[in-house]
């Protein structure tokens, strides 16, 4: 591939998530031109020499004003659109990777996805359907409403839909000389020495919901200086300077104020030089990570560390244990009681471990009783995960996306080969409690029952879609396909249906509705076998999950399995 679009015009930390995909993309595609689409907001972000060769600013905010200006007519807003498309209708583009994000950008990769070469993310359709384009995409989608099953951070999903494997397994952002040079005048200004204890909190987010109270984070700057005679520094945009100065004002000991006074590179810079960063789910903490920073993740609200949690090794993530974490994006939250949670003594303790360079298992359980506590590191296939720190009891969503997540590791080739049930539950049993071995292998048992009905369901409607292909020759036999082509229209809603009352088996139902919804219009032959197609790939994965549970009840029925899964 010689031409590569990339469009990401989210935030900050999206940006930064990107990078390692853009990292693969140059080492898989020596010497192709990647063009990256960014929002003019977050234009001033440095990346790594090397990984995009041209970027263009959107200005998205802009858009939606120029929309709403009532001094300029229709054909006026079409023409100044029309003009920012045209810089890229130029180019034909041998691959555009549209990452999720909203409909400028869907609409952006429609119209030039009419010049050729392959978009992968989604499109619209002339009846303004979106659709969604190549395998890995319909589940970085999926992933998105089965949350209580998803395993994979976003950076690996994003390397998963490029299809690459990048070398090394970072964030990557540049430390310029401006930003090395205003961290030098900074800290000399604020008396701050080579050999001080240097720690960042980031009091800000983008929602209420995501935000560790202040005062708690004035607490904690006191706790530290006490404790420990830590240096803080408060950072933070100028957008959160009423939050920044509220817990400078909360603070019974002098903090060191950068809020709303860093650029981009000035903040990296200021991050390296800190010992670690505290902070809520924010760019700030992409930025630590990628700086090589170590990161104490605060995951509140709809906020969920698998998906976006520091990705690196070495980092921190405290939830509050509460059933309803992580609440729904559009849920409406009157307690919060998933940060009330988290203490200060918990996170001051944390940290006095990474200032002492202790291991996680020096830490006591019951002084993290009210939350659980993850620890990241990249497993056996380069993908990061956020184990718990200590041994707590499997939840059966939690057993469950272990399964999951194997059999998407195996199909989308990041494992070659299924792993063995009794490595499969020492893997499990060496983070988590999984007994009594009765009670996990009751629960496999009776996921069965599901997952053979949903098989079921699909090789039904399979047979029926071949048989639509073959009445397809005859012209005769056109009122009986139709009939058919009912008849499938009964068994996807079972399908559906199934899903709703199984929510074990969510995955694989929500798959299917978005491989039916992104099928385009066309012959009824050709219809039919790109539904067989999307049957066929779902039921592949039924039959996996249905024979890993098998493999898996007959390991827990064999004396001892879970003493040796534990040890």
């Amino acid at each position: 591939m010689k031409n590569i679009l990339v469009l990401q015009n989210a935030r900050i930390g999206d940006m930064l998530q990107a990078t390692p995909m853009l990292r693969g993309l140059k080492e898989t595609y020596h010497g192709c031109h990647v063009t990256m689409l960014v929002n003019r907001l977050f234009g001033e972000l440095e990346l790594e020499d090397g990984l995009v060769d041209e970027v263009v600013q959107f200005d998205q905010n802009g858009l939606y004003e120029l929309l709403q200006n009532d001094t300029m007519n229709l054909v006026e807003k079409y023409d100044h659109i029309k003009g920012f498309v045209a810089q890229f209708q130029t180019r034909t583009y041998d691959l555009i990777l549209n990452l999720p994000s909203d409909a400028n950008n869907h609409l952006l990769s429609t119209l030039l996805s009419k010049h050729g070469g392959e978009v992968r993310g989604g499109v619209f359709t002339a009846d303004r359907a979106l659709v969604l384009k190549h395998p890995t995409m319909f589940l970085f989608y999926t992933m998105s409403e089965i949350r209580e099953f998803n395993r994979f951070n976003l950076v690996d999903l994003l390397t998963l839909c490029a299809g690459v494997r990048p070398d090394e397994r970072r964030l990557h952002m540049a430390r310029t000389a401006e930003g090395e040079a205003f961290a030098d005048r900074f800290l000399a200004a604020h008396s701050v020495g080579d050999g001080d204890f240097l720690v960042a909190l980031q009091p800000g987010a983008s929602e209420e919901r995501k935000r560790w109270r202040p005062d708690r984070f004035a607490e904690l700057a006191d706790a530290l200086k006490e404790r420990m005679g830590a240096r803080v520094i408060i950072c933070g945009s100028s957008a959160e300077l009423p939050l920044g100065q509220e817990v400078i004002r909360r603070a019974k000991h002098s903090v060191i104020d950068a809020v709303g006074k860093t650029s981009l590179s000035g903040l990296a810079s200021l991050l390296s030089r800190c010992a670690l960063l505290v902070t809520n789910d924010t760019g700030t903490m992409h930025m630590a990570t990628a700086v090589g920073t170590r990161v104490i993740d605060l995951s509140t609200g709809p906020v969920y560390f698998r998906e976006t949690g520091p990705y690196a090794e070495g980092s921190f993530v405290v939830q509050g244990d509460i059933d309803c974490f992580p609440c729904h994006f559009t849920a409406v939250c009157h307690h919060l009681s998933c940060r009330e949670l988290i203490t200060v003594p918990m996170v001051a303790r944390l940290v006095e471990l990474i200032k002492q360079g202790l291991p996680p298992s020096a830490l006591n359980p019951r002084d993290f009783s009210t939350v659980r506590l993850y620890a990241s590191r990249f497993n056996d296939v380069g993908r990061i995960e956020f184990l718990p720190v200590f041994r707590y009891a499997l939840s059966d969503a939690e057993f469950m996306s272990f399964v999951y997540t194997h059999m998407w590791e195996v199909i989308h080739g990041l494992r070659r080969h299924p792993m063995a049930a009794s490595d499969l539950l020492s893997e499990i049993g060496q983070y988590y409690d999984v007994s009594p071995a009765t009670r996990l292998r009751e629960y496999c048992a009776s996921m069965l029952r599901p997952f053979r009905e949903l098989s079921a369901c699909l090789d039904e409607a399979i047979q029926r879609l071949q048989r639509v292909q073959q009445l397809c020759h005859h012209p005769t036999e056109a009122a009986l396909a139709m009939s058919l082509c009912s008849e499938i229209t009964a068994v996807l809603e079972r399908v559906i249906i199934l899903g709703r009352v199984h929510s074990v088996l969510k995955p694989l139902t929500i798959h299917l509705r978005l491989l039916i919804d992104s099928q385009e219009e066309g012959a009824l032959h050709e219809v039919a076998a790109e539904y067989e197609s999307a049957y066929r790939s779902i039921a592949d994965q039924s039959l996996f999950m249905t024979r890993s549970l098998e493999r898996l009840e007959e390991e827990l029925a064999k004396p001892g399995c879970l003493t040796a899964a534990t040890v």
